[in-house]
């Protein structure tokens, strides 16, 4: 049985727990999880990048959104992710960049570009997410890449 399926009254009347607003709801709770980070899969992306990384080949400053609502210090998460993988190399920075309402966080990246004409932003390609058009996007699946791979050579 899927407990989200079930009839539920509200004020509206009957929900099935099915409509955008659960959704949401539901992908927050899973986001917002203490140990996320730990149990989410790297991309290829950054297989690519710490290959990129390891032959000194760039330098890279991971700019990450987080919710002040939910993270009023930054994300712990994000912090102790990164410093067990990327920031274990000197040519890799973290820079957390926190968002107030659900309309702000695309503003962010936005922001930056427009002041930073120098800046090379990627992100991973997804169809729901319109980004900025200097933004170049990167088709990503999941990788084989683990912790352990992060070690300075």
């Amino acid at each position: 049985m899927v407990k989200s399926c079930l009839p539920t009254k509200t004020e509206k009347g009957i929900s099935y727990g099915l409509g955008p607003r659960s959704i949401k709801d539901k992908v927050d709770k899973i986001k917002n999880e203490p140990d996320f980070y730990e149990n989410s899969p790297f991309l290829t992306l950054a297989k690519e990048l710490l290959k990129l990384v390891k032959e000194n080949k760039v330098e890279v400053i991971f700019l990450s959104a987080y919710d002040k609502r939910v993270f009023p210090d930054g994300d712990p998460r994000k912090k102790k992710i990164f410093k067990e993988t990327f920031g274990r190399f000197s040519n890799c920075s973290l820079n957390l960049l926190g968002f107030d309402s659900e309309d702000d966080n695309p503003k962010i990246l936005r922001n930056i570009l427009k002041n930073h004409d120098k800046i090379i932003v990627v992100a991973p390609f997804y169809l729901t997410i319109k980004h900025h058009e200097k933004v170049l996007l990167i088709k990503t699946s999941i990788s084989n890449l683990t912790k352990q791979d992060f070690q300075p050579d």
